[in-house]
């Protein structure tokens, strides 16, 4: 179940979202910016629900400060607050807002942009994960799962001008299998490959 903070000074407010959003999501609630800060350093929320009117540390300084750490940047932020003129709007999203919406807010359109945000925050997770993949497979071998040629040509570059920038030798191995071709044409492909696997590791 993805997990909602709430940040908002005034219990009533709290309540009311909490009613709101506790059957498809997990709530948390804080009452203040401090403990919204802490609250993210041990849980992982998918997001932050923030109030700007608060004390002590106002819902601007509390995204500044997400925004800033590298943990929590990723934390999408919709402000939630009485402050409607254009210039608390436009400082909302400067801070790092992702989205915006005026109290009393409508409950239905409340948990269309809660959806919505949370949404997109999935469909960014999960390019970030299929571009990591395809790093990957464009610099291993999918068979034993070591860098390939096109990655080495690129980091032994690298590796040879660190090593003449601080006058280090270096040194490189090149293996070969003797006989190979005899295993292949003895027991097949499907045991030379388990070879090659079993080399590698």
């Amino acid at each position: 179940m993805q997990k909602i903070l709430i940040v908002d000074d005034v219990k009533t407010n709290v309540d009311i979202l909490v009613d709101l959003l506790s059957e498809d999501y997990d709530v948390l609630v804080s009452l203040d910016g401090q403990t919204a800060l802490e609250i993210v350093e041990e849980e992982m929320v998918d997001l932050v629900l923030l109030d700007i009117m608060m004390p002590m540390m106002n819902g601007y300084e509390v995204s500044k400060i997400l925004k800033q750490n590298e943990k929590t940047k990723d934390i999408p932020i919709i402000f939630i607050t009485a402050m409607n003129d254009e210039e608390s709007i436009e400082k909302a999203y400067a801070v790092g807002g992702s989205d915006y919406i005026a109290k009393p807010f409508k409950p239905r359109e409340l948990l269309a942009r809660v959806k919505k945000e949370l949404q997109v925050q999935a469909l960014i997770q999960e390019l970030e994960s299929s571009k990591e993949r395809l790093k990957l497979l464009a610099s291993t071998d999918s068979l034993t799962s070591l860098y390939n040629r096109r990655y080495f040509s690129k980091i032994s570059e690298h590796i040879l001008d660190l090593a003449k920038r601080e006058n280090e030798n270096i040194s490189l191995i090149m293996l070969d299998i003797d006989n190979f071709k005899s295993i292949n044409d003895t027991y097949g492909h499907q045991v030379g490959d388990e070879v090659l696997v079993v080399l590698s590791h």
